[in-house]
């Protein structure tokens, strides 16, 4: 096969022994039509792990080397599987599972007792254990009807993307920093306060009215520390909130 550039309305394409070919890298904006390869926006597949089962109906993660499996908890949850696909005998990448990625499914999900649950979040411990216990388990999606007893409808999305455009962001994890407790004399006032220096050089004494004035002052800045401590972690929380209620 012979290769050539040419130019077609000025557009440098290859000429593959007569088929004209556009080059598309480095283009700004094209200029011929290219045809492009689409499928259904809520599936999606991926390699399985060596020697093992998923089953139609198994919610999906990926392992460290990014195969499929059935979910463990804390994988990236990918999807439901559209069929059963066995592996167990195979080597990784053998077979490829197929998933739904995102859509509305019902799941008896633990925690799960009222309408009052409708918003909260769900996650999956295995590939068929959901509950409302973040933990370390796997996010899925979010409760958007409640049926009876546990079993509710779910929205879950995958997270390497949203149904309808939106982005599905991953829970974000509980602050580790937690509100100061504990006794302390001191007054926060919205300032530090200056201590001063007690100094004993040259044979100095204080009363204990002036040493205890100092002793206040720090107990006081102790006091507006915490409270903006205190504050910061009031406003991670309150953050972490919104933001998982956007997803």
């Amino acid at each position: 096969m012979s290769v050539k550039t040419i130019l077609v309305n000025g557009v440098k394409c290859w000429d593959l022994d007569g088929e004209i070919l556009p080059i598309l890298c480095g283009m700004t904006t094209l200029a011929v039509d290219a045809p492009r390869t689409y499928e259904l926006g809520d599936v999606n597949e991926f390699p399985m792990i060596a020697t093992d089962i998923i089953y139609e109906g198994a919610a999906v993660g990926l392992d460290g080397s990014g195969n499929a499996r059935p979910l463990v908890a804390g994988d990236k949850f990918v999807g439901f599987a559209e069929s059963k696909k066995d592996n167990s005998t195979g080597a990784a990448g053998a077979l490829r599972v197929r998933v739904r990625r995102y859509g509305v499914v019902r799941l008896a999900v633990t925690g799960v007792a009222a309408l009052t649950d409708v918003g909260a979040l769900v996650y999956a411990s295995d590939d068929a254990t959901f509950t409302l216990t973040e933990s370390t388990n796997s996010l899925i999606g979010r409760i958007i009807r409640w049926d009876a007893s546990t079993t509710c409808y779910v929205a879950f999305n995958s997270q390497g993307g949203g149904a309808g455009g939106d982005t599905n962001l991953a829970d974000v994890a509980a602050a580790t920093a937690v509100a100061l407790t504990g006794t302390n004399s001191g007054t926060a006032n919205g300032a530090l306060e200056a201590e001063g220096v007690l100094s004993t050089a040259g044979g100095n004494t204080y009363t204990d009215a002036a040493v205890n004035a100092v002793i206040a002052k720090i107990e006081n800045n102790i006091a507006e520390l915490a409270a903006v401590a205190n504050a910061l972690v009031a406003d991670v929380a309150a953050i972490r909130t919104a933001v998982n209620a956007a997803i």
